[in-house]
């Protein structure tokens, strides 16, 4: 993010709302994977594992299924332990593990020393204990017995009394905020990437098959990229002119209406882009409902689609985090990829750039110009910290629309200040703060 004088107000309840006093510029500046607690992936509802590994740790909203032989780790750039543990958590799950379903003979290995938390704990059995009751590695079993599969295994002896049931993190609850955010993305922040062909000839809807696409970014700043479903499974090779960094990053906002929603997605190639610029490229999908890694690259930067049901029947990795409705990791018949931890690392700030509006404080902020593909939010919500999402709910829930008044540049350096319960005496400062401002205007 940019450093300028200027005032910025964060609200803590969800989104990170900022407001800037540059000229008529207003900003947005948004965290994606805020109140994430440093989990890789984020899942709202429920969760199928099939084949390969998580390079992090997991939080699943709902229920989790072990398809088949699967690792899990506690790598974390944030590691969450609850007071009173000896480890950090790896493995959330707020509903059960269902091992009545689950594919018979398999295991579910959360290795690195991590516990795992679960919600509801009917259906199986915690053994911290073998069958001749030394200690050993805490196992989820279907019976009360230390050997039967399948299970779900943590390499430590985790207390059984520890494993639950408890929910020490409310996941479905931190989907409202990403849904907004999701959508913010698509219609809050000016489109300013313009793929060009070989040549440096502006692309045009539609891409042929086959295109070979290059992307220049303006260094500094938060840079976006709306593309149609179509044109972006048509782009085979995506080439930066200049990488991605924390002070430059990609958002490449995806715009699924055209499928119906419902997309099916070969990832571009990304010469010269590895894990080191992955942190800063968001893969942003504001309506999809269902979405399928079917093929291509290895996808780098992180995945978020808060409305997606997601599908990875992709083998190569994912270099980020994922934030999806519900998740399935392979089948039965295609192994998915692995998921490596390189989560977004940037803070997005997008400026409106809507014509200069007369001084006021009645609260509000003129929205910016809607990036094309992309219908303008209406009505409004305030995200949530809690609670379940109710089912079909989450494809059409409105945008919150940032507020306050824009505040003049005062040269002053950036001064953050929580908006939580002392929001409205904050907010009758700022308007003081404004009314006297707008006397020093009209001298």
């Amino acid at each position: 993010m940019r450093v300028s004088s200027r005032l910025v107000v964060v609200a803590t309840a969800g989104l990170m709302l900022g407001l800037t006093a540059t000229g008529s510029q207003a900003a947005t500046v948004i965290d994606p994977l805020v109140g994430n607690e440093g989990f890789l992936v984020l899942v709202e509802q429920d969760a199928q594992f099939w084949a390969h590994e998580v390079e992090g740790t997991v939080a699943v909203g709902g229920d989790l299924l072990v398809g088949g032989n699967f690792t899990t780790l506690t790598q974390s750039t944030n590691p969450f332990t609850i007071p009173g543990d000896g480890a950090p958590t790896a493995l959330i799950v707020n509903g059960k593990v269902d091992l009545a379903n689950s594919t018979a003979g398999v295991e579910m290995h959360v290795t690195g020393g991590g516990y795992m938390k679960i919600g509801d704990l009917s259906g199986v059995v915690v053994r911290d204990t073998d069958n001749n009751n030394a200690s050993a590695l805490t196992r989820l079993v279907p019976a009360d017995d230390y050997n039967a599969k399948p299970d779900v295994e943590v390499a430590v002896h985790q207390p059984a009394s520890s494993v639950g049931p408890t929910v020490p993190l409310d996941v479905a609850g931190l989907f409202p905020t990403y849904r907004s955010i999701s959508t913010q993305l698509a219609t809050i922040c000016p489109e300013n990437v313009t793929p060009t062909n070989s040549a440096g000839n502006p692309l045009t809807s539609p891409y042929a098959p086959g295109t070979r696409a290059f992307v220049t970014l303006t260094p500094g700043e938060a840079n976006i990229w709306n593309v149609s479903a179509a044109d972006l499974n048509n782009v085979t090779e995506l080439t930066f002119t200049n990488q991605p960094t924390a002070d430059t990053p990609l958002i490449v906002n995806v715009d699924t209406t055209g499928v119906g929603g419902d997309f099916a997605w070969d990832s571009p190639t990304l010469p010269g882009v590895d894990s080191l610029q992955a942190p800063y490229i968001l893969w942003n999908f504001p309506d999809a409902t269902s979405l399928q890694h079917v093929g291509g690259d290895s996808l780098e930067g992180t995945l978020y689609a808060p409305r997606a049901d997601f599908v990875d029947l992709d083998p190569s990795n994912i270099e980020g985090a994922v934030v999806v409705k519900s998740l399935v990791m392979g089948s039965g018949r295609v192994d998915g990829g692995e998921v490596h931890l390189f989560p977004f690392a940037a803070t997005i700030e997008c400026e409106d750039v809507s014509p200069t509006p007369s001084p006021t404080i009645s609260g509000s902020i003129i929205p910016g110009p809607t990036p094309s593909h992309f219908p303008t939010p209406s009505g409004s919500v305030t995200p949530s910290s809690s609670g379940p999402i109710p089912s079909g709910s989450s494809s059409s829930e409105p945008v919150p629309s940032p507020s306050g008044p824009t505040l003049p540049d005062t040269g002053q350096p950036v001064v953050y200040i929580g908006a939580t319960s002392l929001g409205l005496l904050m907010a009758g400062a700022a308007f003081l703060i404004v009314g006297r401002r707008r006397r020093d205007w009209s001298r």
